[in-house]
């Protein structure tokens, strides 16, 4: 099963909606891939948190890389529908 980083951040996030979250669920059952990177993102959003805190960011050059990390990740072909 095929889910986009964007979906498992969602999910991992509780973002997702009730379908969505139920097909990451589900894909963590058949694919332990799936389960993989999710705990992977849990420890790179730790790693994140931690680095703000270092730089005593405020939101700006963090919002910034996210959202170019996230347009990276929503590119043709990398989704999950």
């Amino acid at each position: 099963m095929k889910l986009s980083d964007t979906t498992l951040m969602l999910f991992h996030d509780g973002e997702l909606d009730a379908e969505r979250a139920r097909r990451v669920r589900a894909g963590r059952l058949v694919d332990p891939s799936v389960g993989a990177r999710l705990e992977a993102l849990a420890e790179l959003g730790d790693a994140v948190r931690a680095w703000a805190l270092r730089r005593d960011t405020r939101g700006g050059e963090l919002g910034r890389f996210c959202s170019r990390a996230l347009r990276r990740d929503d590119a043709p072909g990398r989704g999950d529908r």
